[in-house]
Protein backbone atom coordinates (compact mmCIF):
# COMPACT_ATOMS: atom_id res chain seq x y z
CA UNK A 1 0.00 0.00 0.00
CA UNK A 2 1.52 3.53 -1.04
CA UNK A 3 2.30 5.93 1.52
CA UNK A 4 -0.69 7.84 2.65
CA UNK A 5 -0.38 11.69 2.95
CA UNK A 6 -3.34 14.34 3.78
CA UNK A 7 -3.00 17.87 2.30
CA UNK A 8 -3.99 20.65 3.66
CA UNK A 9 -6.26 23.58 2.54
CA UNK A 10 -3.21 25.62 1.47
CA UNK A 11 -1.51 23.05 -0.30
CA UNK A 12 -4.40 22.57 -3.29
CA UNK A 13 -2.52 24.01 -6.07
CA UNK A 14 -4.51 25.32 -8.78
CA UNK A 15 -2.27 26.88 -10.90
CA UNK A 16 0.57 24.46 -10.68
CA UNK A 17 2.76 27.29 -9.30
CA UNK A 18 4.00 25.33 -6.24
CA UNK A 19 7.01 23.43 -7.69
CA UNK A 20 6.98 21.17 -4.52
CA UNK A 21 3.32 20.78 -5.00
CA UNK A 22 3.56 19.82 -8.22
CA UNK A 23 6.42 16.63 -7.42
CA UNK A 24 4.17 15.69 -4.81
CA UNK A 25 1.38 15.26 -6.97
CA UNK A 26 3.28 13.53 -9.81
CA UNK A 27 4.69 11.00 -7.17
CA UNK A 28 0.49 10.47 -6.40
CA UNK A 29 0.15 10.10 -9.58
CA UNK A 30 2.88 7.84 -10.31
CA UNK A 31 0.84 5.39 -7.22
CA UNK A 32 3.68 5.68 -4.73
CA UNK A 33 2.08 7.49 -2.37
CA UNK A 34 -1.98 8.50 -1.97
CA UNK A 35 -2.80 12.10 -1.40
CA UNK A 36 -5.60 12.68 1.00
CA UNK A 37 -8.17 15.22 2.47
CA UNK A 38 -10.62 15.08 5.34
CA UNK A 39 -14.14 16.65 5.82
CA UNK A 40 -12.41 19.85 7.31
CA UNK A 41 -11.00 20.78 3.92
CA UNK A 42 -13.74 20.83 2.40
CA UNK A 43 -15.55 22.66 5.12
CA UNK A 44 -12.24 25.22 4.72
CA UNK A 45 -12.76 25.62 1.00
CA UNK A 46 -16.53 26.43 1.24
CA UNK A 47 -15.75 29.84 2.78
CA UNK A 48 -12.83 30.24 -0.31
CA UNK A 49 -14.93 33.44 -2.13
CA UNK A 50 -11.46 34.28 -3.72
CA UNK A 51 -11.65 33.93 -7.34
CA UNK A 52 -9.65 30.79 -7.44
CA UNK A 53 -12.05 29.03 -4.72
CA UNK A 54 -14.11 27.33 -7.22
CA UNK A 55 -11.48 25.31 -8.67
CA UNK A 56 -9.86 24.78 -5.30
CA UNK A 57 -13.15 22.70 -4.56
CA UNK A 58 -12.97 21.10 -8.15
CA UNK A 59 -9.54 19.89 -7.31
CA UNK A 60 -10.06 18.96 -4.12
CA UNK A 61 -13.05 16.69 -4.58
CA UNK A 62 -11.29 14.47 -7.15
CA UNK A 63 -9.04 13.37 -3.86
CA UNK A 64 -10.23 10.48 -1.36
CA UNK A 65 -11.45 11.71 1.50
CA UNK A 66 -11.64 10.23 4.83
CA UNK A 67 -15.14 9.17 5.66
CA UNK A 68 -15.41 10.29 9.72
CA UNK A 69 -18.81 9.38 11.94
CA UNK A 70 -21.15 12.10 11.41
CA UNK A 71 -21.11 14.94 12.94
CA UNK A 72 -23.86 17.49 13.40
CA UNK A 73 -22.76 20.97 12.44
CA UNK A 74 -20.24 19.71 10.02
CA UNK A 75 -21.65 16.59 8.37
CA UNK A 76 -24.29 16.48 5.55
CA UNK A 77 -26.71 14.43 4.08
CA UNK A 78 -25.53 13.01 1.54
CA UNK A 79 -21.96 13.75 2.17
CA UNK A 80 -19.22 11.24 2.90
CA UNK A 81 -19.76 10.94 6.33
CA UNK A 82 -21.17 7.60 7.99
CA UNK A 83 -23.12 6.80 10.70
CA UNK A 84 -20.65 4.41 13.47
CA UNK A 85 -17.78 6.08 11.87
CA UNK A 86 -14.57 6.38 13.03
CA UNK A 87 -14.08 8.75 16.10
CA UNK A 88 -12.57 12.17 14.88
CA UNK A 89 -13.19 13.91 17.93
CA UNK A 90 -11.23 11.36 20.07
CA UNK A 91 -8.11 13.07 19.17
CA UNK A 92 -9.35 16.92 19.06
CA UNK A 93 -8.29 17.56 23.14
CA UNK A 94 -5.22 16.70 23.14
CA UNK A 95 -4.51 18.32 19.27
CA UNK A 96 -6.22 21.68 20.65
CA UNK A 97 -4.35 21.21 23.89
CA UNK A 98 -0.84 21.34 21.80
CA UNK A 99 -2.19 23.99 18.99
CA UNK A 100 -4.71 26.13 21.41
CA UNK A 101 -3.18 25.59 24.95
CA UNK A 102 -5.15 26.35 28.08
CA UNK A 103 -7.87 27.80 25.29
CA UNK A 104 -11.81 26.59 25.63
CA UNK A 105 -12.83 25.11 22.42
CA UNK A 106 -15.31 27.74 22.04
CA UNK A 107 -13.29 30.37 22.65
CA UNK A 108 -10.76 28.78 19.44
CA UNK A 109 -10.50 30.90 16.16
CA UNK A 110 -13.35 28.92 13.76
CA UNK A 111 -10.05 28.15 11.18
CA UNK A 112 -8.25 26.73 14.02
CA UNK A 113 -11.45 24.96 15.22
CA UNK A 114 -10.68 23.01 11.37
CA UNK A 115 -7.39 22.75 11.57
CA UNK A 116 -7.45 20.93 14.86
CA UNK A 117 -10.25 18.70 13.24
CA UNK A 118 -8.31 17.98 9.96
CA UNK A 119 -5.32 16.64 11.73
CA UNK A 120 -7.73 14.62 14.13
CA UNK A 121 -9.35 13.33 10.94
CA UNK A 122 -5.57 12.67 10.07
CA UNK A 123 -4.74 11.11 13.25
CA UNK A 124 -7.67 8.69 13.27
CA UNK A 125 -6.94 7.40 10.12
CA UNK A 126 -3.28 6.97 10.92
CA UNK A 127 -2.23 8.58 7.73
CA UNK A 128 1.47 8.93 7.24
CA UNK A 129 2.46 12.98 6.81
CA UNK A 130 0.42 16.23 6.64
CA UNK A 131 1.50 18.45 4.45
CA UNK A 132 0.60 21.87 4.98
CA UNK A 133 2.57 25.81 4.63
CA UNK A 134 0.58 26.71 7.67
CA UNK A 135 3.03 28.41 10.17
CA UNK A 136 0.39 27.66 12.93
CA UNK A 137 0.57 24.06 12.44
CA UNK A 138 4.06 23.79 11.43
CA UNK A 139 5.18 25.78 14.63
CA UNK A 140 3.71 22.91 16.59
CA UNK A 141 5.11 20.02 14.48
CA UNK A 142 7.54 18.53 17.30
CA UNK A 143 4.74 18.47 19.58
CA UNK A 144 2.44 17.56 17.18
CA UNK A 145 5.13 14.06 16.53
CA UNK A 146 4.33 12.91 20.19
CA UNK A 147 0.94 12.23 19.43
CA UNK A 148 1.97 10.61 15.86
CA UNK A 149 1.29 13.98 13.36
CA UNK A 150 4.07 14.50 11.10
CA UNK A 151 3.80 17.75 9.87
CA UNK A 152 5.80 19.28 7.18
CA UNK A 153 5.79 21.46 4.47
CA UNK A 154 6.30 20.39 1.14
CA UNK A 155 9.37 20.38 0.33
CA UNK A 156 9.93 18.62 3.58
CA UNK A 157 7.62 15.98 3.05
CA UNK A 158 9.69 15.06 -1.21
CA UNK A 159 12.96 15.12 1.47
CA UNK A 160 11.74 12.70 3.27
CA UNK A 161 10.29 10.75 0.12
CA UNK A 162 13.75 10.51 -1.26
CA UNK A 163 15.22 9.52 2.25
CA UNK A 164 12.82 6.46 2.26
CA UNK A 165 13.64 6.21 -1.41
CA UNK A 166 9.93 6.29 -2.00
CA UNK A 167 10.93 9.19 -5.13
Amino acid sequence: MPLRVTIDTNCINVRQAHSFMNRLEDVARRGLIEMTTTFALGEDLAFDKTKLGEARRIKASRLPQARSGFMIGHSAVGGPDVIGGPDVYAHVDSIAEIIAPAVAWEEIHTNTQRDILHLAAHLTYGWEIFITEDKGILDHASKLITLGIRAMTPKAALQHLADQGIC
